[in-house]
């Protein structure tokens, strides 16, 4: 079942304490585009993952805990860095590149799972070098949720372009931003996520969320 694509543009959070917002009959807003004149950005006709992952998107995957969603993004990663082949046997590879996978997990059940998908793709882990990297949630921005923090959403976009990163994974966005995924709050993560995205259109991201149990 193909995951929800979040391409909706979010909007910005409200101003700091202190800002203050130019009068209204002062606010420059985006004149219609003529569609007749409508051509495709230099990304437009670009796949990473067919029907699935696309420069400049944010996918979210979302399921309940322990029904294997960092197994399949595991996978997803694995085969977008180097594999190819089709995830999950129903969507082509495309373009490979390097990816970053940030994980909550502790490292060694990390490296676990990837020994486990290395084999059942017939690879070895030299062949991660390069090209998969892995990244602490917990550490990553010094104990702040990282996906709120300007200045480390900064840091990392600047990394992931100089390695010209195809993909970014966050497992779990539940986790590295610590708001409802659901709620009000999700929509300035995406807001900042856009910044990201135009500072460095070529990536894209998918974030994985928890979704609560029935009980």
């Amino acid at each position: 079942m193909e995951a929800p694509t979040h391409n909706e543009q979010s909007t910005d959070p409200p101003p700091t304490s202190g800002a203050t917002e130019p009068p209204m009959d002062e606010v420059q807003f985006p004149e219609p585009e003529d569609r007749g004149r409508a051509t495709l950005s230099p990304l437009g006709e670009t796949e990473y993952v067919e029907d699935l992952i696309r420069p400049g998107r944010i996918v979210a995957v979302a399921a309940e805990e322990g029904t294997g969603k960092s197994f399949a993004m595991l996978e997803l990663g694995l085969r977008v860095a180097f594999a190819g082949g089709s995830f999950a046997g129903t969507w082509p590879v495309l373009q490979t590149g390097p990816v970053l996978y940030m994980s909550e997990m502790h490292t060694d059940d990390d490296y676990g799972r990837e020994a486990t998908v290395l084999d059942s793709l017939g690879r070895a882990r030299a062949d991660l070098e390069g090209r998969y990297y892995r990244l602490s949630l917990m550490t990553a921005a010094r104990g702040r949720p990282p996906l709120m923090v300007p200045e480390w959403r900064a840091h990392i976009a600047g990394w992931l372009r100089n390695r010209g990163a195809l993909l970014l994974i966050v497992d779990t966005a539940t986790g590295a931003t610590q708001v409802d995924p659901w709620g009000r709050d999700i929509q300035a993560v995406y807001s900042g996520l856009r910044v990201m995205l135009a500072e460095y259109p070529e990536l894209a991201i998918v974030l994985l969320i928890h979704m609560k149990k029935p009980q």
